[in-house]
């Protein structure tokens, strides 16, 4: 996920559904894309907060969709890399 010419982000995620598959396979398929669209509207500087945000974000369209019978848990984790190589872990 590139941010910037300045920081670029790993996306890593697990997904466990529950009460069918719309759930899990919306969060795989869009939860990424969320925290992308939250890190480039605050230029990654509020990382915590964006991926909050994703979430809210997720949850809000499901529940818009109707998928209130199937749920899914996400542990996800950002690796980000700054432009002089280091490396920083977002949990």
């Amino acid at each position: 996920l590139l941010i910037s010419e300045r920081s670029c982000f790993a996306f890593f995620a697990v997904y466990d559904g529950h009460g069918g598959r719309t759930a899990v396979e919306f969060a795989a398929t869009q939860l990424h894309r969320a925290v992308l669209a939250e890190l480039r509207a605050t230029r990654g500087t509020q990382i915590g907060d964006a991926m909050r945000r994703a979430f809210m974000r997720c949850d809000a369209q499901l529940r818009t969709a109707g998928a209130y019978t199937s749920g899914t848990t996400a542990a996800i984790a950002l690796l980000e890399r700054d432009a002089s190589g280091g490396c920083t872990l977002h949990t």
